[in-house]
Order: structure tokens, then sequence, then C-alpha cells
């Protein structure tokens, strides 16, 4: 067994000092640089200022886009409160907005509904501009005018564009009663301009922000909730099925090919061979829309027997009286 002076005897000097080397700079070395380079701080004594002055720069940033959204916000507000007030409604804050109840009855007409004229449109007059081609008037519109002259004081005028060559003179004098009362003793005042038209007719709710809506489906859905602004929530079941009567009429017989056409045809047949009137026990939207989308889309003369007998039950409305003078 080898002693413990054996085993120190072969250990290596572990105890010895580590190597040395010269340092390699001097702590108070001064250089001197040349002046044509440009200078910059020393990156280990640049403080934390700068940090906080992106933070501070970041938050502004942030401040001004938030206060540029509130800008804007309250100023969709003043626009709300402002056709809110035209309409006769109040405008209640996010905090106190309750979904309204859905209240069902018995569907009214078009022609049936009555409201109080401030209550719709306010106390000033409302000018509603209508874009049009004479070579496919929107008859509903002419049905639609009929109704508005019975529920409010109206002063309709009728323009021919350039675009267009002539105009049937039915056409320019039956939206013609501009000499009948001065503009400042109206609620509304329709212009019709008859031009050139891209595809639809086309409604110009705000002409000096010129706000278009296209097509004659949902012109007369804006006409008839002047007229009616209750017509959503009276009953949803009634607006939904008039709403959708409308967009065949817009959709499969105005702009639809020949077997589109035909399937709406048939659609309507198998309707009313149930029922005297599109939706309801009466006249309604949907029936002075379909009724125009008919005539527009040449296919009244052909049309099956349910068919004929509700366009003769139309026909025989005092409000379709100017329409049907308007028909070739």
């Amino acid at each position: 067994m080898a002693c413990a002076s054996d085993q120190n005897r072969h250990r290596p000097q572990l105890l010895l000092g580590m190597y040395r080397i010269k340092p390699i700079y001097q702590g108070d070395l001064i250089l001197e640089k040349p002046e044509c380079v440009y200078k910059m701080k020393n990156l280990h004594s640049v403080e934390m200022e700068k940090e906080a002055t992106q933070n501070s720069d970041l938050l502004a940033d942030i401040e001004q886009r938030q206060q540029a959204i509130l800008s804007r916000l309250n100023e969709l507000k003043e626009t709300l409160n402002q056709l809110a007030g035209r309409h006769g409604m109040s405008v209640q804050s996010s905090s106190t907005c309750l979904a309204p109840p859905i209240v069902r009855c018995t569907p009214t007409s078009v022609a049936e509904s009555t409201v109080h004229i401030e209550t719709v449109l306010g106390k000033g007059i409302v000018d509603i501009v209508m874009h049009a081609d004479p070579n496919q008037p929107p008859l509903s519109l002419f049905v639609l005018y009929e109704i508005m002259k019975s529920k409010y004081q109206v002063l309709a005028t009728s323009y021919v564009h350039s675009s267009v060559i002539s105009v049937d003179k039915k056409l320019t004098t039956a939206f013609q009663n501009a000499s009948a009362s001065r503009r400042s003793q109206n609620q509304l005042a329709l212009s019709f301009i008859w031009k050139k038209v891209d595809k639809d007719p086309e409604l110009v709710v705000s002409p000096g922000q010129h706000i278009p809506i296209q097509g004659e489906a949902n012109i007369a859905r804006y006409l008839n909730r002047v007229m009616d602004p209750d017509f959503d929530n009276r009953d949803i079941v009634t607006a939904t099925q008039v709403d959708e009567w409308l967009d065949i009429a817009q959709l499969q017989l105005i702009h639809g090919n020949s077997k589109e056409r035909a399937a709406a045809v048939r659609s309507l047949n198998s309707r009313l061979g149930r029922n005297d009137w599109l939706v309801g026990s009466s006249l309604s939207l949907a029936d002075i829309v379909t009724w125009s989308a008919v005539h527009q889309a040449q296919q009244a003369d052909s049309a099956p027997a349910n068919v004929k007998k509700w366009l003769k039950a139309c026909a025989k409305d005092p409000n379709f009286k100017l329409a049907e003078s308007l028909l070739p």
C-alpha cells in the first residue's frame, strides 16, 4: 500500500499562479480622432433617456389617434341625432339601449298606413332626386308617387338630361306639378331626371353629398320607409316576405334571363293561386314593385291565369292609374 507522501510526490503542482500578460491598452490612453470622421456618443455612456423619449412619442401618437377616433364618433353621433330628430325618434345611449320588442299585428298596406308628416320628415322640406332611363321607366315609382301625394305636400318636377335625344311627353308630364304650389309650401321635393343610366334607376337622398340608392326595388324600399318608418318593426316576418318578392322582381324579372324570368312567373302564379295578393290580405309594396317588373320584363301578355287576374286587380287600384297610362 502506497503511502500519502508517495502520492503527493507524483501529483501535479496545481497551486502555482496563472501566467500573466501585459495589458493591451492603458486606461488613460487618449486617441486623436481625425476631424473628417463624424462623431457619435459612446455606447457605454448612453442613458435610458432615449428609450423614455421614444415611449413618450409613442404614447402621444396613440393619444392623438384616439382623439381623432373620438372626434369622428362625435360627428357620427351628431349626424345620427339630426336624422333621429327629423324622423321623430330618440337616440338612446349604449348603456340603456335595449332591443325593441317585436310587435306582431295585421299587415298594413302602403296606402293605408298613416304617419304624421313632421314625425317622419321633420319641419324642413326634403329633397329627393331620381335618375331613370326613359326607355325603361320604373313604373312602381309612379304608383308610390301617387300614394305619397295622398300623405304629404309633394312638389314634383321632371327634367330631360342631354344624354337622351327625346323623351315621351307622357313621362315628362306624368311627374310634374311644379306650377301647383310654391316650394316652401311642400314637405317633399321630388325631382325626376330622365337620362341614360348604366343599369338601374338611381335615387339621390342628399343632392349635396350625392348619396345614391340604386335599383327600382331599393328605391321603393326607401320611399316606403319614408311613408311608413315603422314598417320593419311592425311585423318582421311580413317585412321579410316583402323583401323576398322585391328581390325576385329586381333580380329575376328585371335583370334575369329567359329561364329566370319564367321561373319567377311560375312562382308568382303559384303564390297567387292560393292568395289574392303576394303578401298579406291587401295590396303591399311587393305587389307594386312586382307589377312593375312583370310589365318591364314583357311577361304580362303571356302570363298564366292567376297572374293576369292579379294584374287586373292591381290596375283597379286608383294609385295605379298614372302608371297604367305609361304602359306601351
